[in-house]
């Protein structure tokens, strides 16, 4: 299976790696590149749906961007990249790069690197590896192949890591991510965020206006983690859905049935979708305009009026 990349610039939405090292190899660098390959280093055991890795002897002219220990990728680290990629490769015929969790790129970070993704030097190549589609600008996705990696079935995720009976809901959570599951089983900051986020939600669904302000303010308070805010609030209005359509076995927060209920309960099931809807189209507009206050101010105070 060949893989276009006539644009010199692959857009990858794949899962996180089990231990956060990403290896990546391109094969065939004489004429073009043929295929891109994506591997994973497992602690527990093989990965073998994704594309298949071949070894070769050549050293690759690599760079690797990553948000490290940042809950964002730092805007100097792509300028960087950005002058750097101008500099012709010396080891292969092309000059590759891999930016690790691109959806925690900003928008002043999208915007340093656009020029280079829209008119890229002919032998540059760029892989963005992103658990989030809604977090990059239309603009670079347009110039992007977007490629899919199959996701971990709850039974290989129980085997892999195993959990409590209280964390549980833990896998089918992670929506078949790897690495989502464990950052799940091991970020106590984001077990007391989703809380938080699902508790100002249905408060404010079913109390007066004041509830409003005080989920108002927890988004606000915890602005550096908006891309975690907003997944956690599509993932619990998608449970909504789910259980206004009688789906329940689908849902993902399988321990908040409760508050599940409690909203599913003052909604139609239309308006539970275009609920879902409209949150998931906060994440474009978020990293469209940069401007996160705004953008969930008017979130929470459309959900609330629905």
């Amino acid at each position: 299976d060949t893989i276009d990349l006539s644009n010199k610039s692959i857009y990858t939405h794949a899962q996180k790696n089990v231990d956060s090292e990403l290896t990546a190899k391109i094969i065939d660098l004489d004429n073009k590149i043929e295929k891109a390959t994506l591997g994973f280093k497992p602690k527990i055991f093989e990965i073998n749906k994704v594309l298949q890795l071949k070894n070769t002897s050549r050293q690759l002219d690599l760079g690797i961007i990553s948000n490290g220990d940042k809950k964002v990728i730092e805007v100097d680290k792509l300028r960087d990249m950005k002058k750097a990629v101008y500099t012709k490769p010396t080891n292969s015929k092309y000059r590759l790069y891999i930016i690790e969790n691109a959806h925690l790129m900003d928008a002043p970070g999208q915007n340093a690197i656009l020029k280079i993704i829209e008119e890229p030097p002919s032998y540059a190549v760029f892989i963005f590896v992103c658990d989030n589609l809604n977090t990059i600008l239309p603009t670079i996705l347009s110039r992007s192949h977007v490629l899919e990696m199959e996701k971990w079935s709850v039974e290989d995720l129980k085997k892999a890591v195993p959990l409590s009976k209280d964390k549980e809901y833990m896998y089918s959570y992670s929506m078949g991510s790897i690495g989502a599951l464990l950052e799940l089983a091991s970020d106590e900051e984001f077990l007391k965020l989703r809380d938080g986020v699902i508790k100002t939600f249905v408060n404010m669904m079913s109390s007066s206006e004041l509830s409003l302000y005080d989920a108002i303010d927890f988004w606000l308070a915890n602005s550096e983690q908006k891309n975690k805010l907003l997944d956690i609030l599509i993932l619990f209005l998608r449970d909504v859905m789910l259980s206004k359509s009688s789906l329940q076995s689908l849902m993902a927060n399988t321990d908040k049935l409760k508050e599940i209920e409690t909203v599913s309960e003052k909604i139609t099931l239309k308006k539970s979708f275009d609920m879902l809807k409209l949150a998931n189209d906060a994440p474009r507009l978020m990293g469209k305009y940069g401007n996160f206050k705004i953008a969930a101010q008017t979130l929470l105070i459309q959900l609330k009026q629905m």
